[in-house]
C-alpha cells in the first residue's frame, strides 16, 4: 500500500464525514500538519494513529488501508475460486443420465436412503473430531480431521445427486433456503 494512495482514502472519508483536517486532527488526538502528511501521502501513520483516525472516520482499519476496492478485490477472488471448485466438481460428479440409469434400477427411496447415510456418518465422524480435540479419544486430531473431510466429501457427493434430482423449482428453494439459513446461523454464532 502507498501512502499516496493511503492519503486518498483518508481524504475522501474525512470529506465525507464533513470534517477539516483540523477537525479529524482534534478529534484523532494528532496535529493537523500531522494529517496534512498522511494526506498528502509524505508520511504512512502508525498503527496506533491509523486506529484513532479510522474510529474518528467511522472505517474499519483495513478499508482506511485499503479502501473499497480491496474488497471488491477480495470478494472478485472468492467468486473465481467458488467457479474453479464448481467446475472441478461438475467434471467430477455423475451425469444426469447415471443418475436417471441409477434411479430407474434402485428408485428415489435408496438415494434418499444413502443422503440420510451419508448425513449420519458425517455427524458421527464430526462427534469424534470434537472428543480428539478434547483429548477423549484414542483417535489422533489429524485421523479425526481426516475422517471428517472424508464423510463431508461423501455428504457433498448425495447432496450434488440430490441438486440433479430437483426440477428447477426444487433448485430455486434449495438456493434460496441455503442462503437464509447461511444468514440466520451467522446471526446465532456472531450475534449479529
Amino acid at each position: 500500500m502507498d501512502n499516496a494512495y493511503l492519503g486518498k482514502i483518508m481524504r475522501r472519508a474525512r470529506k465525507k464525514q464533513g470534517l477539516t483536517q483540523t477537525e479529524l486532527a482534534e478529534k484523532a488526538g494528532v496535529s493537523t500538519m500531522t494529517i496534512r502528511r498522511y494526506e498528502s501521502g509524505d508520511r504512512k501513520p502508525r498503527l496506533e494513529e491509523a486506529l484513532k483516525i479510522s474510529r474518528v472516520l467511522g472505517l474499519a482499519l483495513k478499508d482506511l488501508f485499503y479502501g473499497p476496492e480491496f474488497e471488491r478485490f477480495i470478494r472478485e477472488i472468492k467468486r473465481q475460486a467458488a467457479l474453479l471448485q464448481d467446475g472441478a466438481e461438475r467434471r467430477a460428479a455423475m451425469t444426469k443420465e447415471q443418475l436417471n440409469r441409477i434411479r430407474k434400477e434402485y428408485g428415489d427411496e435408496y438415494l434418499y436412503r444413502q443422503i440420510a447415510e451419508e448425513c449420519m456418518e458425517l455427524g458421527h465422524a464430526a462427534l469424534k473430531l470434537v472428543r480428539a480435540q478434547r483429548g477423549e479419544t484414542p483417535v489422533s486430531l489429524g485421523e479425526a480431521q481426516r475422517a471428517g473431510i472424508d464423510e463431508a466429501a461423501d455428504v457433498r457427493v448425495m447432496l450434488n445427486v440430490l441438486d440433479k434430482m430437483l426440477d428447477v423449482d426444487g433448485r430455486v428453494r434449495m438456493i434460496e433456503q441455503t442462503a437464509a439459513k447461511d444468514r440466520r446461523m451467522t446471526e446465532r454464532l456472531l450475534g449479529e
